[in-house]
């Protein structure tokens, strides 16, 4: 029986969707490398409003901090449609940002498997237990890449690593 599931998995690739929320640009690139790698759809989370300049990364701040869900633009791809869905978010005052949060709230019991992964100065243990308390059983990996890291490179083998075990999954 586990050859026969094997064999399907072979034929029937698996749906993978990369959704990602990103003020700067550095979960973006995570998201794109991610994405590529696994040969999956890629959707930016989008939201009306704008989130540039100081007052922008002060709301952002504050919302994540107050666990404040935000509208959010509808998405293009379904992802009840999808085996598996990445979920990428910067980390905002040690929590999920605020439109990763939104998503998860909105469209988190669509999504058949879910991986995480977060970018940040610091830790992001607080996201990781965030996104973990949201899903539960639904989150089969996590991975936490320092936003230094992802602008210098020295992340590249850690995204990689992280995109071969969902390939694998």
């Amino acid at each position: 029986m586990a050859t026969y599931f094997k064999f399907l998995a072979l034929v029937i690739p698996m749906r993978i969707l990369v959704l990602y929320y990103s003020r700067t640009g550095t979960t973006r690139a995570v998201a794109e490398s991610v994405a590529s790698s696994l040969s999956a759809d890629l959707e930016e989370v989008t939201e009306p409003q704008s989130r540039k300049g100081l007052l922008g990364y002060l709301r952002s701040g504050f919302q994540a901090f107050r666990r404040i869900v935000v509208p959010l633009n509808p998405l293009v791809h379904e992802v009840a449609a999808y085996d598996l869905v990445v979920i990428g978010t910067p980390v905002w005052a040690g929590r999920l940002s605020s439109p990763v949060l939104s998503l998860v709230r909105l469209h988190g019991a669509d999504m058949a498997s879910v991986a995480w992964f977060c970018t940040c100065g610091g830790s992001g243990d607080k996201a990781r237990d965030e996104i973990l308390r949201e899903l539960g059983a639904k989150v089969i990996a996590t991975a936490v890449f320092r936003e230094k890291d992802v602008k210098n490179g020295t992340a590249a083998d850690g995204i990689a690593t992280f995109a071969q075990s969902l390939g694998a999954v």
